[in-house]
């Protein structure tokens, strides 16, 4: 049995945003009804030219965007005619045109933005943890983006997100934090830490690179913390789990159940 749906205003509305900060008006749409997978037209006002940066929801549901409001580009005198290609090698088309009247070729180079990660990745974990070194690990975000930045900051939340079309790289000041990584790896190895500290991290799906990167910052980030071990000898207290340090001491008890590890035993 086919299901219709009434596309209701307010689902829409408040989930709809543009990337340049004014607020964006919807006037229309169509149709008003139809079965799951209609595509709906929306007409309205300050809506961003790239499909990338309208972001639409039905209820919680994210919808995806295919086309965006049309760009105007200026052009020398009496353009007649254009040409399609990947121009710059960035894997995307761009055109040229040629105007008759001023003798020139305009290059329109395509600077949208990649698609946005639709998911970010779960699941953080800190093992092993030593003595000024973490190994973080994770699970991938669903829809296979091309890949994670990792931000760090010691002592609280980093508090900036990255921005699109910025091409990142590590040990790049990122607001009050730092890009530690960036790449489609699943596991990061932190060193160069300092000991009994603890660090914050966040990490970003995204897709695309340089210019076109796009980074989900839509959704919540995987974030997470973690506090080192203590640098030098220290022993067992009883128990020692490796990634808590308060089960261990750098002062010798006496007994059979305590024993000397250095940092960085494993």
């Amino acid at each position: 049995m086919t299901k219709y749906l009434p596309f209701l205003p307010f689902a829409f509305l408040l989930g709809c945003f543009a990337s340049f900060g004014q607020v964006p008006t919807i006037n229309s749409f169509t149709p008003a009804s139809g079965p799951v997978g209609t595509s709906l037209t929306i007409s309205g006002t300050n809506f961003s030219s790239s499909p990338t940066s309208n972001i639409v929801f039905f209820g919680a549901t994210r919808a995806a965007v295919n086309y965006a409001a049309k760009q105007d580009f200026s052009l020398g005198s009496t353009p007649t005619y254009i040409s399609v290609g990947d121009l710059d090698g960035d894997g995307k088309a761009d055109l040229a045109v040629s105007n008759f009247g001023s003798n020139t070729v305009s290059v329109l180079r395509n600077t949208i933005p990649a698609p946005e990660p639709t998911a970010q990745p779960t699941n953080l974990i800190f093992s092993p943890v030593g003595g000024g070194e973490l190994t973080l690990s994770y699970t991938a975000a669903s829809g296979n983006p091309d890949g994670y930045i990792i931000i760090r900051k010691q002592g609280s939340p980093p508090t900036t997100d990255p921005v699109d079309g910025t091409d990142y790289i590590e040990s790049d000041a990122l607001g009050d934090g730092e890009v530690v990584y960036v790449g489609n790896s699943l596991t990061f190895f932190d060193e160069s830490l300092s000991g009994s500290t603890t660090y914050f991290y966040k990490i970003y799906a995204y897709n695309g690179s340089g210019t076109t990167i796009n980074f989900l910052t839509a959704l919540p980030p995987l974030s997470g913390n973690q506090i080192t071990g203590v640098s030098g000898v220290f022993y067992s207290r009883q128990n020692g789990n490796w990634n808590n340090p308060s089960t261990w001491s750098t002062i010798d008890s006496s007994g059979p159940s305590a024993f000397e590890v250095p940092i960085g035993s494993t």
